[in-house]
């Protein structure tokens, strides 16, 4: 594969947070389906495992499809990818507005979620391609608190509407801010050109294969997913049950603990970008993470612990831990020419997890076994460090001082 490459043009910050903002705009499409997702399923008829499903539909297109996302971007440009995603967006949420019909809203979600595809494959390898140095490092510990910040932004967003006669009003809003983005492309920083040989898809998946650290990072960055998913979508219903408050209050303390998941993922991106060791962070955070996760879900519980306990744990599983796995990206590359590949196959992963998360959660939360939600936690953040520790990175995209070991 031969790959000549032009100097792109560097983004500042007012740009990297445009480029966040596509971020949110992807996860929100999951966010804000929690809250109202019993006016749903009351509306349409459908069971509570019905409507788990219809949330994680949104994640088959990433499960199947982030890979080919991936190679798109490296092949078409990261800004016409995000200027279609938009367009899909808007799409899917006008069906979801107009529709009575549980096949139509199906459908809906499926086109959603290849939006989902195109937004999580282009932007953080438009973040990867168009900084270096410590500014790549900042840019994608931002980029690392995309989910928890579009989780809790959806949340918001819908949680006024839940048990209300007014539950499709979210689609509206959201479809209003993807037309917003979409004409905000031009906006967007431009990486640089890149030109390739002849060599084909094939062989970029084969250096991707062939690249064992982004291997493993795509393994931990799916078992985060799982436990962080997870949490996000379940307390605000797991509250009203256990605790006796309002849906609307669990998705408002959802959405302050992910505000730690962002401090999380910041600190992570200061740290790492004065050289500490990415194996010594998480190690560290992920003592943190395991006691919040048993805290979460102590029997008899107080709404005060079970907020401070969310605030631990958004701090340290989809803050700080997923925030390495972001950073180290271009950072285990050899081959610089499939960054685009190589972060739609971490995608993928977590996407996979991901599609399977809304069903599990769902299924244990309406069976009551609560203490099964603090057991998969503790395994998720356990599995997941023991992974990030046997990375050894390359260095291969760090241009400045930004020496990560």
């Amino acid at each position: 594969m031969t790959v000549t490459t032009s100097k792109a043009e560097s983004a500042g910050w007012g740009s990297i947070f445009l480029v966040y903002c596509y971020g949110l705009l992807a996860i929100a499409s999951a966010g804000k389906m929690a809250p109202i997702a019993a006016d749903m399923g009351k509306a349409l008829g459908s069971s509570p495992q019905e409507i788990g499903w219809i949330i994680g539909l949104l994640f088959i297109a990433p499960t199947l499809g982030s890979t080919l996302g991936g190679s798109a971007v490296d092949r078409y440009g990261a800004r016409p990818m995000l200027a279609g995603a938009c367009v899909l967006i808007v799409i899917a949420n006008a069906i979801c507005y107009i529709s009575d019909s549980l096949g139509l809203i199906e459908a809906a979600r499926l086109i959603e979620g290849i939006g989902f595809v195109a937004i999580t494959a282009a932007a953080p390898s438009l973040l990867i391609m168009t900084t270096s140095g410590k500014r790549q490092t900042g840019a994608m510990a931002l980029w690392s608190t995309y989910f928890a910040a579009g989780i809790s932004a959806g949340l918001l967003l819908a949680a006024p509407f839940s048990a209300t006669e007014h539950w499709r009003l979210p689609f509206v809003i959201h479809g209003a801010a993807a037309a917003g983005l979409a004409l905000s492309v031009g906006l967007l920083p431009v990486p640089g050109q890149t030109s390739r040989g002849t060599a084909g898809n094939d062989d970029a998946l084969r250096a991707v294969i062939g690249e064992s650290g982004v291997l493993r990072l795509a393994a931990a960055f799916a078992i985060l997913t799982i436990a962080g998913f997870g949490v996000n979508i379940v307390m605000p219903q797991y509250m009203a049950k256990t605790l006796g408050v309002s849906v609307s209050m669990g998705s408002a303390a959802v959405a302050i603990s992910n505000i730690a998941s962002i401090c999380g993922g910041i600190l992570t991106g200061f740290l790492l970008s004065r050289g500490h060791s990415f194996k010594l962070v998480a190690a560290t955070i992920s003592v943190l993470a395991c006691m919040a996760s048993i805290s979460l879900f102590l029997p008899q519980s107080s709404v005060t612990l079970t907020i401070v306990s969310l605030m631990v744990w958004g701090f340290a599983t989809p803050g700080t831990m997923v925030a390495v796995v972001m950073i180290m990206i271009p950072r285990v590359l050899k081959n610089t020419a499939i960054v685009g590949l190589a972060n739609g196959v971490v995608v993928q992963s977590g996407s996979a997890a991901a599609f399977f998360v809304p069903a599990i959660y769902f299924s244990l939360l309406a069976n009551g076994i609560w203490w099964y939600f603090a057991l998969l936690g503790l395994a998720c953040v356990i599995f997941a460090l023991i992974t990030l520790l046997t990375i050894q990175p390359t260095g291969g995209m760090i241009d400045d001082g930004a020496n990560i070991h």
